[in-house]
């Protein structure tokens, strides 16, 4: 028990700078995905989505195989930035589909087929792609464009609410879990298996999960309600949010006199 005293100071340095250090290497790592994630949106990966959105549209025959032989020449030149695209499955799915169309001058028009269906299937992937970067780079975007310029209790209440909801959607999916498994093991128990090899969850618990679940619905419901995306409700809290501030700023304005 002394010798665990006299080390616990050393531990908790160690696992402190441990936790720090594991904390650093994410937050680098994060900023090296997120400047990626930008340069590949700005150049290759925007270049060929939006090209090959373009050329998807196109209904001529000869108009759309004179843009996709331009969408080849264009990124078939600037083959040592693929890895900007950032997937290796991507990146071989660009190579064969290239390497497929350089072989089509002398194949069939069954080829010419079978090659714009795996054409189709290269946008399908390249639009999945895009939209996930798009989405990664971009996640709170809207919420801080929203919220920013709010006054401040309305600030704070939408804080409020985005938090909230964050922790209930935790609980809930703590619950949920908690449930599955406390169904699961009763219906094997029913099936015949020894209870000693089943990790019980007693029925209170299940039932606490139940609730809880149940609580963390609503209250995610009701603050979604509060959450940008619903402008009425935000117009509500921007005039309670000025109607609460306006006497504030009377006050200080008469004050300052």
């Amino acid at each position: 028990m002394t010798l665990t005293k006299e080390y616990l100071p050393i531990m908790v340095a160690i696992i402190a700078a441990s936790l720090a250090y594991l904390y650093a290497k994410r937050n680098n790592k994060l900023n090296n995905f997120y400047a990626q994630a930008k340069e590949s949106l700005e150049g290759i990966l925007g270049s060929m989505y939006f090209d090959l959105r373009n050329i998807s549209q196109i209904e001529d025959e000869i108009e759309k195989d004179f843009e996709v032989q331009k969408w080849f020449n264009k990124h078939g030149r600037i083959e040592m930035s693929l890895f900007k695209l950032g997937d290796p499955n991507l990146i071989n799915s660009y190579l064969d589909l290239e390497k497929e169309y350089r072989k089509l001058k002398n194949g069939t028009q069954k080829d010419q087929k079978a090659f714009y269906i795996n054409l189709e299937r290269f946008y399908s992937k390249l639009d999945k792609h895009y939209w996930n970067s798009f989405q990664a780079l971009y996640n709170d975007y809207n919420w801080f464009n929203t919220v920013l310029n709010r006054p401040f209790p309305t600030k704070i209440a939408l804080e409020i609410a985005k938090h909230l909801q964050n922790f209930s959607q935790l609980i809930f999916s703590i619950s949920a879990v908690t449930i599955f498994f406390g169904i699961y093991f009763r219906v094997l128990k029913g099936l015949g298996v020894p209870e000693k090899n089943l990790f019980w969850i007693p029925i209170d618990f299940i039932m606490l999960a139940i609730v809880l679940a149940a609580f963390s619905i609503m209250l995610i419901a009701v603050t979604n309600i509060f959450l940008p995306g619903n402008s009425k409700w935000l117009e509500v809290f921007e005039k309670v949010g000025n109607f609460i501030l306006s006497p504030v700023k009377k006050l200080i304005k008469i004050l300052k006199r």
